[in-house]
């Protein structure tokens, strides 16, 4: 694994099939980004031009820029259940946002998820909802904003690469083995209740004020 600063952004790669690319999200950048994307595979969408505020318009736009600026030729369309994919390229693709930044990986032929996470406080507060009294109790404190943080963006990153709605971070969604490995949070994933249970070696890492989190796919 190596990360590899880029102009605008931050490359990650994992391996030769798998790539993660995030960056801080330029708000006064909105006519050289829609100018960019008109001009590329990308259409503007009538959800777009539907959104009212133009944050999330530069943040929709920045997505397909970091996007282009990996390498991607082709278009996206979102599933029934809401999932991202392209229609040629890369078999498989995530995305994330979480405050004033954003996240997308690629992978060439498996199922993945990666998830973007800003450091709150805030997150206490509803840790009972998302983790089990076995998962709290890998902690060395339990009102640790950031381990937390890597917990619930873990279990974020595991239900976008299941990419269906039917299942809950609590209830099917368990971590375990959490541990450090250099400066990474490692951890196994496990996707319960469903047809055919499927587990994950998980990864987070710290980056500023967040914490990023992937499935680890080879």
């Amino acid at each position: 694994m190596s990360i590899e600063p880029q102009e605008d952004h931050q490359l990650i790669h994992l391996s030769e099939n798998f790539q993660i690319a995030y960056q801080a999200v330029d708000y006064l950048r909105y006519e050289r980004l829609k100018k960019k994307i008109e001009s590329s595979v990308f259409s503007l969408s009538d959800y777009f031009y539907s959104m009212s505020n133009r944050n999330r318009q530069i943040e929709w736009l920045s997505i397909r820029s970091l996007l282009l600026d990996m390498g991607v030729k082709s278009d996206i369309f979102y599933d029934t259940h809401g999932k991202p994919h392209l229609y040629e390229g890369a078999k498989h693709l995530s995305i994330s946002h979480s405050k004033k930044s954003i996240a997308v990986s690629l992978h060439q032929e498996q199922e993945h998820g990666i998830d973007l996470q800003y450091i709150t406080p805030k997150i206490i507060n509803i840790k009972n909802k998302f983790l089990t009294q076995d998962e709290l109790s890998m902690l060395n404190d339990e009102n640790d904003p950031i381990t937390l943080t890597v917990l619930w963006s873990m279990k974020e990153a595991l239900f976008k690469s299941y990419g269906k709605k039917d299942i809950f971070l609590k209830e099917h969604i368990r971590l375990s083995e959490l541990g450090m490995a250099k400066d990474q949070y490692v951890a196994l994933g496990k996707i319960r209740g469903i047809e055919r249970e499927i587990k994950y070696p998980m990864r987070a890492r710290m980056l500023e004020d967040y914490i990023l989190a992937y499935t680890l796919i080879p």
